[in-house]
C-alpha cells in the first residue's frame, strides 16, 4: 500500500508542475508579445530618416545613426544595436556640443524602442525617463514618451 500512495501522490505533483509551467509560460509569452509590440507599434511615432535633417549625407555620424536606426525598425543586431546607441546616447546628452547632440531626442526614441523590440523594460524605462527630462515639456517627442511609459 505505501508504494501505491507514493505513486498517486507523485503523478499527481507530476501533472500539477506541468500545469504550473504550461500556465507560466503562457503569462511569459504574452508578457514578451506586449513588450515587443510596443516597440514595433511605437517605432514609427517619429521618423528617424536623416535626410530630411541633414544636406551632408557623406557624415560618418549620420551613416552610423541611420545604420543602427534601420537596425532597430527592423529589430536586426540588437544586442550590439542597443550598445552602440547606448554609447552615441550618453555623447549626445553630454554637457559639451559634438556630432550627436543634435540627434538627441531620435537616439534616445530608437534606444527605448530598441530595449522593448529586445524585451527590455527596465532599460527602456530609463531612456524614456531621460528623454522625458531632456525634452522641452510640452515637445511631441516628450508626449509620446510619456504616453509610452505609462503603457509600461
Amino acid at each position: 500500500r505505501p508504494t501505491f500512495t507514493i505513486r498517486k501522490t507523485s503523478k499527481w505533483m507530476s501533472n500539477a508542475a506541468s500545469i504550473f509551467f504550461v500556465v507560466w509560460l503562457g503569462v511569459e509569452y504574452s508578457a514578451y508579445r506586449s513588450t515587443t509590440g510596443l516597440g514595433k507599434e511605437y517605432y514609427s511615432a517619429f521618423p528617424t530618416e536623416m535626410v530630411v535633417r541633414d544636406a551632408d549625407l557623406s557624415s560618418e555620424t549620420i551613416k552610423k545613426l541611420d545604420n543602427l536606426f534601420s537596425n532597430v525598425q527592423n529589430g536586426d543586431n540588437l544586442e550590439e544595436t542597443i550598445h552602440s546607441l547606448s554609447l552615441c546616447w550618453e555623447l549626445s546628452t553630454m554637457d559639451t556640443y559634438n556630432d550627436y547632440t543634435d540627434y538627441s531626442a531620435e537616439i534616445g526614441w530608437n534606444l527605448a524602442i530598441a530595449h522593448l523590440k529586445d524585451n527590455n523594460k527596465k532599460d527602456a524605462r530609463k531612456v524614456l525617463e531621460q528623454l522625458i527630462a531632456k525634452q522641452e515639456e510640452g515637445s511631441a517627442i516628450s508626449k509620446k514618451a510619456k504616453e509610452l511609459l505609462e503603457k509600461l
